[in-house]
């Protein structure tokens, strides 16, 4: 099967560090960041070209990344590479002898399907393999200024619905029978309304580049809820990721302008909502 390696995935103790280094000093572009929280881990990408570097920062003392930095400041913790189908991959690694970590492939960042081998099985380096990701389920833009740049980027990926509110959202739903979805609510300040509802309508939720939160918008959803911004709403982001029960927080770097607001790059954030959907999916 053809290989290609997609990314080296680098840990430190000192992330913030490495993350200076690379922009600063070797002249890379920072993608994006993500929280993987099933592998316990954020994951920061950055570029240019084909192959990317992947920094791994551990959300905890018992995640994976920890207990490779407990016996290390950092390193090289794994190279992935990219395979057209994973689950052929993850069959001919079982047929050669080696061991998959996981019963099969699972969601990684990027909206990648993954899988790992066993280090003591490939000379103690640890190997990913990976997957992109593939159309989903109807996703539904929220709100007036619904980034026409990102509807673009979506379009082709998944079956793709706009609606200028929540309310008008659920409609659309009821109306053409679109089963369960994945709301973005953009910038439209319904940020109370689209949680309460999203139970009824939704895979999952991300509000994106929110101004203010309310009030309104303490509570819980029992769908995934993924907070993101672009770096000029990191603030408000915060705070909102801080009131909303089980949300993940996701901040990517300003991106082109688009009626005079700044987003983050399309294809990026793209990447991101693809990852959300996906695992909600999972």
């Amino acid at each position: 099967m053809p290989l290609r390696l997609d990314h080296v995935g680098l840990a430190s103790r000192d992330v913030a560090t490495l993350q200076e280094l690379l922009v600063t000093h070797l002249g890379l572009t920072s993608h994006f960041s993500e929280t993987v929280r099933r592998q316990g881990v954020r994951v920061h990408f950055f570029g240019p070209g084909e192959t990317s570097i992947e920094v791994l920062e551990a959300l905890g003392p018992d995640s994976p990344v920890a207990r490779f930095l407990a016996k290390r400041t950092g390193g090289v913790h794994h190279l992935a590479f990219s395979v057209p189908n994973i689950d052929a991959a993850f069959q001919e690694a079982q047929s050669a002898g080696l061991t998959p970590l996981g019963s099969q492939p699972n969601i990684g960042a990027g909206g990648k399907r993954i899988f790992f081998l066993h280090p003591r099985d490939t000379a103690g380096i640890l190997f990913e393999f990976c997957q992109a990701s593939h159309p989903l389920d109807p996703v539904v833009l929220i709100g007036k200024n619904r980034c026409p740049e990102l509807a673009e980027a979506l379009r082709g990926r998944a079956t793709l619905v706009t609606a200028p509110s929540v309310a008008a959202a659920g409609q659309e739903a009821q109306s053409k029978q679109l089963g369960r979805e994945h709301w973005v609510v953009i910038g439209s300040g319904q940020e109370g309304q689209a949680l309460h509802c999203a139970d009824a309508f939704c895979h999952s939720l991300t509000l994106y580049a929110m101004g203010a939160p309310a009030d309104a918008a303490t509570g819980q959803c029992r769908v995934p809820v993924l907070v993101c911004a672009n770096a000029g709403h990191a603030a408000q982001a915060v705070r909102l990721h801080s009131r909303i029960a089980d949300s993940d927080l996701c901040i990517l770097p300003t991106g082109q302008q688009d009626r005079g607001n700044a987003h983050a790059d399309p294809e990026l954030l793209t990447a991101v909502l693809l990852a959300h959907f996906r695992s909600a999916q999972a």
